[in-house]
């Protein structure tokens, strides 16, 4: 990529042909791109606003030359744009922004097909993994509301339809708790918040019962119920 100054008026207007589905409908193998975390960091930043690798090292904690790499590789994908550059102390600092959104419709995602979910989805856990690790050796967890849970069963056919219905319910009241919130901060702006990161995961696990056992962890105690007697044993 060139590191001339760039006018601005260069970059007034967005590649309004890629969007999220289409793109990756062309080219599932895009996906690959979005196999590193702090890529899946990088891009989601740069979908609430412009964002430079210094600006996203920074927030990242992680290594300038690290970052910037990885911003090149996704504006050499196309998932980043050059917005703007600019002179600092004898260097160019440029800034980009995201062409495209992660919200796949279902006719993309089918489209990507078996290799191209999976790539995604293991970006997306591994970039949740570590943040709750993070989050676990920085003390997140003090916050008396905090919790950490698991649970491990084997469904039959109705179960697992009252199971989808019950987390899709979690998922939208998120959604709406969160709406509320964002309205609360829009009418007080200097109202104190906290920082929080809520996670929702259901799929099929393996038979290990052990590796597996419920958890239920809040703060001032911790739980590690035992296995029924009746759960069934390898």
């Amino acid at each position: 990529m060139s590191h001339d100054v760039i006018d601005a008026a260069v970059f007034t207007e967005r590649k309004s042909d890629v969007v999220s589905s289409a793109f990756f409908a062309r080219q599932p193998e895009k996906l690959k791109v979005l196999a590193h975390p702090i890529r899946m960091k990088i891009l989601k930043q740069a979908q609430l606003g412009e964002i430079s690798a210094k600006e996203a090292s920074r927030d990242l904690g992680e290594p300038i030359g690290k970052v910037s790499y990885h911003v090149r590789v996704l504006a050499d994908a196309g998932m980043l744009e050059l917005t703007r550059q600019t002179p600092r102390r004898g260097a160019i600092e440029s800034h980009y922004r995201a062409t495209i959104v992660m919200d796949l419709d279902e006719e993309t995602w089918t489209a990507v097909g078996d290799e191209g979910r999976r790539l995604m989805l293991a970006a997306a856990a591994r970039e949740w993994s570590a943040d709750l690790l993070g989050a676990v050796e920085a003390g997140g967890f003090e916050l008396d509301e905090a919790l950490l849970a698991n649970a491990h069963f084997c469904a039959d056919e109705e179960g697992l339809a009252e199971l989808r219905e019950a987390m899709d319910a979690h998922y939208v009241r998120l959604l709406e708790i969160e709406a509320g919130i964002a309205a609360r901060r829009a009418a007080e702006p200097d109202a104190e918040v906290t920082e929080i990161n809520v996670g929702v995961a259901f799929y099929e696990g393996r038979h290990s019962p052990a590796a597996n056992a419920p958890f239920f962890a809040r703060r001032g105690g911790y739980q590690f119920p035992l296995i029924p007697e009746d759960a069934p044993r390898q």
